[in-house]
């Protein structure tokens, strides 16, 4: 039987959603702070939030990349010349910021954890909003873009940016924390104006709508009632867990130096690999657990000639595959393996045909 290799792609060891919340100061006197979530993807793309309670911004910041590392750094997200750099760990997220001002300040975040009510439906999702606005006698109308992260525990957080029309003017942008409950029931009050939101997310279709209502009061005006209603799809789904039971996997391959896959027994499992090693994860076999594969480019892994080596997950014990155009195979005497193996004997070596 012939066997085709996947197409793989790198897995970032920070991928998951993070929430927080940041702090920003010139001198002694605080000028910014407010709230943030950031999603980072398999494919170490990160998507953040960031709403700023001080000047009244709502951001959404996108196709930032975060190294394996955990480095990451985004210039000028806003339009005062903000620049944002920061580190992600195995936990959490920090980092520091500063404007063209003078302005800087930090941020502080945890990773939320990757099980949980909404591991299914959450993620990245984008849509409209829209809504009426009358207050003095005035009337308008109002639309712009909203995008919400949702995590897998149902804390979420959104951002929106409405212009209005008619009797008003002016683009506002509003943004919070809200919850989405086990059900997919949407609540929350935003952290800028006010807005109480409420609404629901389609378990399965995996879109999202509801209401939103807000008043302000607006000198020579008077109160100002904003109303409206809200939709959205989801552009992509939350990083999957990875889970090895607690285990690590030491890889000690000859010509490549050591590769270690680490699971720290939380949430959270961090992958190192020689630089000449590639660790991508993917159920290649179909059969409801995750496979690790280690690609070697030409030139280089156990045997000089590059290849690419599956340690498939079949619920007891791992097995290394290596597709070669040939049936012979590099000893692994060297190969050191703490799984859930009892014996060395269980470490099982067989050619693809």
């Amino acid at each position: 039987m012939g066997w085709s290799q996947p197409a793989l792609a790198a897995l970032n060891p920070f991928a998951g959603v993070y929430v927080g919340t940041s702090q920003h100061s010139a001198g002694s006197i605080s000028c910014e702070s407010g709230e943030f979530a950031i999603i980072v993807k398999a494919d170490g793309n990160a998507n953040a939030l960031m709403v700023d309670i001080i000047d009244r911004t709502a951001l959404v910041i996108e196709d930032v990349i975060v190294n394996n590392d955990g480095s990451f750094s985004a210039n000028d997200i806003d339009v005062f010349g903000t620049d944002l750099i920061g580190t992600f760990t195995a936990t959490g997220v920090s980092g520091t910021f500063s404007d063209a001002f003078g302005c800087f300040g930090t941020i502080t975040g945890t990773k939320n954890p990757s099980t949980g009510p909404l591991a299914e439906a959450g993620g990245y999702y984008t849509g409209t909003a829209s809504g009426n606005l009358s207050g003095g006698g005035l009337t308008g109308t109002t639309s712009g873009p909203l995008t919400v992260i949702i995590a897998a525990d149902g804390s979420s957080l959104f951002v929106s940016s409405l212009t209005a029309s008619g009797d008003f003017f002016g683009t506002v942008g509003d943004g919070g924390t809200i919850n989405v409950s086990s059900t997919g029931s949407v609540s929350g009050t935003s952290l800028l104006l006010g807005t109480i939101i409420s609404g629901s997310i389609n378990m399965t279709a995996f879109t999202g709508n509801g209401t939103f209502s807000e008043t302000t009061f607006v000198p020579g005006l008077g109160t100002v009632t904003h109303t409206g209603t809200w939709s959205t799809s989801r552009q992509f789904a939350l990083p999957e867990p990875i889970e090895f039971s607690g285990n690590d996997v030491v890889l000690n391959l000859p010509g490549t130096g050591v590769s270690v896959l680490l699971n720290d027994n939380t949430s959270s499992v961090l992958l190192h690999a020689d630089t000449a090693a590639a660790i991508a994860v993917a159920d290649v076999d179909n059969n409801g657990v995750d496979d690790v594969i280690v690609s070697f480019p030409a030139g280089t892994g156990p045997d000089g000639n590059g290849g690419t080596y599956i340690s498939k997950n079949e619920g007891r014990w791992f097995r290394w595959i290596h597709k070669r155009r040939n049936r012979s195979w590099p000893a692994i005497s060297t190969a050191v393996v703490r799984m859930t193996c009892s014996s060395i004997s269980e470490w099982v070596v067989s050619p693809v045909t």
